[in-house]
């Protein structure tokens, strides 16, 4: 009975510890060191001197910036905004492969596109301040893309 007793208690003890560790404590300092990793890594790629692309290292720093404005302090079983995190992620990850690399303007142009199918998809299970930062963001990347149409259409009548 005793060896029995120590067996259950050894177990729930293992059951407790693995929903600390993923569902109960926040294991975001890992995450967080990542963003900072994958931010300055875009940063370094952007202004490097051995011509690399750019739409690479734009890519890089704005999952970083997905990852601190999405991802969740404590995560849990069903976390929409990891759902929103990683749907983004992949999103901007495909449109990077897509685009071209002098379409900057509709690369984030589909990022809006990207951030509107997915505040539609995930409308019902969205908490207000959620849909505030995916409004805040779809305004930031729409406002780039103008800015960048703006400036071509410029240049086109100019020259």
């Amino acid at each position: 009975m005793k060896a029995n007793y120590w067996m259950t208690t050894r177990i729930q003890k293992f059951k407790n510890y693995l929903h600390q560790v993923y569902f109960g404590k926040s294991k975001s300092y890992t995450v967080k060191i990542l963003g900072i990793i994958l931010l300055t890594l875009g940063i370094f790629l952007f202004w490097a001197p051995f011509g690399f692309d750019k739409k690479i290292s734009i890519t890089l720093i704005f999952i970083a910036i997905f990852i601190f404005l999405f991802f969740p302090e404590n995560i849990t079983k069903n976390d929409i905004e990891v759902f929103v995190f990683f749907f983004l992620t992949g999103w901007l990850i495909i449109m990077s492969f897509i685009t071209d690399d002098t379409m900057l303007d509709s690369f984030f142009l589909f990022i809006v596109f990207g951030i509107l199918i997915c505040k539609e998809l995930a409308n019902g299970y969205l908490t207000p301040p959620l849909k505030k930062k995916l409004s805040i963001i779809s305004l930031i990347f729409f406002s780039m893309s103008v800015i960048l149409i703006v400036e071509k259409v410029i240049s086109y009548f100019i020259m």
